[in-house]
């Protein structure tokens, strides 16, 4: 399958990460770290979108937990991109928490991560994420659909009229082609529904809606999938983590084919 449209894919998954960055010691996390992690890692996005031995594409994925360090958040909301509590709880001990220099460095790591994905050669984007059904999103609509693709957002962060990330018919297209591939699962597929009302640095930053590359942009979509298509009681399905990822790469490779 790889060609010399695929092979310039870089597939970026910025939440999959589970380490603690090392300014942090362990001693500093308050006792809600198990609660944290299964709320806001997206589990085995890494091995999900890994399309490399398939497209011969590249893939760059962030080590650390957004638990600790959130990349697709804006670097200049420190409170969102280095948090010290979320959904309610601390992520440290109460006096325990970093020093404004120690989340500073930690600031460095997410500036570099964005760094590698604009010197990266590429010609698009797949921007790799998980969900649960039931989650909210910025605007506290409720993801309750398998696949969720977007190529638009519009957030507080954005222009009024929001950004699109890729120009008219690769989402189309895409969604097209999962669809017909996935015909056998009966899935629910949506495009901007959920999470278009959350910024995304990645979407912000990586993506435009011109076909080729700008000033290191290129074409971006960003894709959802529901955890519960492939893991089950807690458990990765491997046979299933390598029916989609196959799926995922051929109608990636088809729409290129199609479009580019």
């Amino acid at each position: 399958m790889p060609n010399i449209l695929s092979n310039k894919v870089l597939v970026s998954i910025s939440h999959a990460g589970i380490a603690c960055p090392p300014e942090i010691s362990p001693s500093m996390l308050s006792h809600h770290q198990q609660t944290l992690a299964e709320g806001n890692i997206d589990w085995y996005t890494d091995h999900l979108y890994n399309f490399q031995d398939l497209l011969g594409n590249s893939q760059v994925v962030f080590p650390y937990s957004q638990v600790y360090i959130n990349v697709n958040r804006h670097p200049d909301t420190l409170d969102e991109s280095v948090p010290l509590s979320l959904d309610g709880l601390p992520v440290y001990e109460t006096g325990l928490e970093p020093s404004l220099k120690q989340r500073q460095l930690m600031i460095k790591r997410h500036l570099e991560f964005h760094r590698t994905i604009a010197n990266h050669e590429k010609t698009f984007i797949l921007d790799g994420h998980s969900t649960v059904t039931g989650h909210q999103d910025a605007a506290g609509i409720q993801a309750l659909d398998d696949i969720i693709l977007s190529d638009w957002q519009k957030s507080v962060l954005d222009p009024p009229d929001g950004i699109h990330t890729a120009p008219p018919g690769y989402l189309e297209t895409y969604a097209e082609e999962l669809e017909r591939r996935l015909i056998g699962f009966n899935l629910r597929i949506t495009k901007n529904t959920t999470y278009s009302s959350t910024y995304g640095h990645i979407m912000a930053t990586h993506g435009w809606n011109g076909k080729s590359e700008k000033e290191s942009r290129v074409p971006l979509l960003l894709q959802e999938t529901n955890e519960a298509l492939y893991v089950k009681n807690g458990i990765p399905d491997v046979r299933l983590i390598e029916e989609l990822r196959r799926i995922f790469s051929e109608a990636i490779a088809t729409m290129l084919e199609k479009l580019q």
